[in-house]
């Protein structure tokens, strides 16, 4: 492997471990009802809550979830799920 390649190398992983080991942004959220389906535990979770926080941290991007209806969860719990995993609108008006 040339120097250059190693240093490339290296620089890429002392910028993804700053990244990581940085303090996550987070983004207040208006009041959004959402759902979720997301993996707790080994165990599929649906959720039905409010949205609070965007949470940014390296390259996760994830809403923190007051629970307020679950089928592992009770409520009250803030749940931290991939935005991917997340939906708005129309679909929160199902039960969980």
């Amino acid at each position: 492997m040339e120097l250059s390649a190693a240093i490339d190398v290296v620089t890429d992983r002392v910028r993804a471990a700053l990244l990581e080991a940085a303090a996550p942004s987070l983004l207040p959220l208006p009041h959004l009802e959402v759902m979720a389906d997301c993996i707790v535990d080994d165990r599929q979770v649906r959720i039905r809550g409010e949205a609070l926080y965007a949470v940014h941290r390296g390259g996760r991007a994830e809403w923190a979830i007051l629970v307020e209806e679950s089928n592992l969860l009770p409520p009250g719990v803030i749940q931290f799920v991939d935005v991917a995993d997340v939906r708005v609108g129309h679909h929160t008006d199902h039960a969980v």
